[in-house]
């Protein structure tokens, strides 16, 4: 008998769905479940990446192979664990109780194949710092959906450099400082599991390499990247401009208010939405439709050079306040815009010179404040305006906008305010049908087990009547 706790099926099935760059097709992988010398492993293979748990189990020694319908099965909120019980050479019924109510399902299990057995242990490992799992889930982010000449679709992991690189051609996450135990450059699979939940707590992320994996373990987990060794990869850090005669300093109070303020501004239902980051005499960020515009003066923010005016996507320039870029480097309208923090740079392409909303005299103005609002401007700069228009977006209170706020885990530092993504809207979707089905399908199964167990039942009490034992 295999006892496998409840929790750590339900994480593991999660962060296995996670393992996958793309939607998977066809059926779902076995897992592989083993228990020897008192440890207990849970391994599967799902093509460009490999997912382990360990734990701690009895002494008996006992392994086989189970589909992953099993995981779906004990899904659910208890902590009770599950029994594995084999019953004969090719079947196994697991037991579990849900909210007090005894429940099982029988599971048809294999020998397990070799070949899906967990890889060999890289032989070098490093520790890592805390931002390693944020830096992996960032430049996944930032990949590329669909392959192309370049390997966009990959994530770079630059040993020597100790850098981490993530691209789709018009933005660009490069993140450094990670002392990696291998000098070589790999490219691996931008898979989503490094923002999951259920890493987020683990206080100690070791990595190493084999010759076709990249292996990152956090805590009780194990999860193999494989090394794409024929695809090919652009120098992020050598495109991006070296000397910028602009330069942007951004206030941290300036942007918080800018960050609650860009899902408010003005933006036409047919186009991407965008702002206009205009560097004259001040830092200001303008958007605008026809017949309305709206300019948020920066009080606090600097900049030194030429004056410039570039048109940004909305959710780009969020993306790059919320990760804590507070300098950017400008070098024109058609060169990236390049957002440095400490051991990070993430740089954004302009829209082309169309976008860019010009200054109006009739604008309505804002400012930002002491306390990291946005509020009606009186004038300034040089451009004053004595009868402002009065502000026509939501200006939420320091309180209000704390308790907006979700508290998010460490490792999913995804932006709180940023402007509604229709594709990665229409992916959520995608995967919450993907739920619902498989928990309709769970449930075809259960019914149909209970009427064979009523057909069972029914079969007995006949042949109990037949044998008229109240005669």
């Amino acid at each position: 008998m295999i006892v496998l706790p409840r929790a750590a099926a339900r994480a593991f099935r999660a962060l296995a769905r996670k393992c996958h760059a793309s939607r998977p097709r066809g059926p779902a992988p076995p897992v592989t479940i083993r228990q020897h010398d008192g440890r207990l492993t849970l391994h599967t293979d799902l093509g460009e990446a490999f997912l382990t748990w360990a734990g701690s189990a009895g002494t008996e020694s006992e392994a086989f192979a189970f589909p992953m319908a099993l995981l779906d099965a004990v899904d659910g909120p208890g902590d009770d664990p599950v029994q594995i019980v084999c019953e004969g050479t090719d079947g196994a019924v697991a037991r579990w109780a849900d909210r007090g109510v005894p429940r099982t399902f029988p599971v048809e299990y294999a020998t397990p194949d070799p070949a899906l057995a967990p890889p060999e242990e890289p032989t070098a490992r490093a520790d890592m710092p805390s931002s390693f799992l944020v830096a992996m889930h960032e430049a996944g982010r930032t990949a590329a959906r669909e392959p192309s000449r370049y390997a966009l679709q990959r994530i770079q992991v630059r040993g020597k450099k100790g850098q981490i690189v993530g691209t789709n051609g018009k933005r660009a996450y490069l993140r450094s400082g990670f002392p990696f135990p291998f000098v070589e450059d790999v490219l691996v699979p931008a898979v989503p599991v490094f923002g999951a939940r259920g890493l987020a707590s683990s206080d100690r992320v070791r990595v190493g390499r084999t010759d076709t994996r990249l292996v990152v373990a956090v805590g009780p987990w194990t999860i193999g990247l494989s090394i794409d060794a024929d695809g090919r990869f652009p120098d992020v850090s050598g495109v991006l401009p070296r000397q910028a005669p602009g330069v942007v300093g951004i206030d941290e109070v300036d942007a918080v208010a800018l960050v609650d303020a860009l899902p408010g501004l003005p933006v036409k239902d047919d186009e991407t939405p965008s702002v206009t980051l205009d560097v004259d005499r001040g830092v200001r960020v303008r958007a605008g439709v026809e017949g309305e515009t709206v300019e948020v003066f920066l009080t606090r923010s600097t900049f030194a050079g030429p004056p410039v005016r570039v048109a940004l996507v909305r959710t780009d320039l969020t993306r790059l306040l919320t990760l804590g870029c507070r300098t950017l480097r400008i070098a024109g309208p058609e060169k990236p815009v390049v957002g440095e923090a400490d051991h990070l740079t993430f740089a954004i392409m302009p829209l082309d010179e169309g976008s860019v909303v010009p200054f109006t005299a009739a604008a309505t103005r804002l400012e930002t404040d002491d306390v990291g609002r946005v509020v009606p401007r009186n004038g300034g700069n040089g451009r004053t305006d004595a009868s402002p228009n009065p502000a026509t977006i939501p200006i939420p209170s320091p309180e209000e906008r704390t308790a907006m706020k979700p508290s998010l885990p460490p490792a999913n530092p995804e932006p709180n305010h940023e402007v509604l993504d229709p594709l990665a809207e229409a992916e959520g979707l995608r995967n919450a049908l993907a739920d619902v089905v498989t928990r309709v399908a769970r449930l075809v199964a259960a019914l149909r087990h209970m009427k064979r167990e009523k057909r069972a039942l029914a079969n007995v009490w006949s042949s109990l009547k037949d044998l008229h034992l109240g005669a």
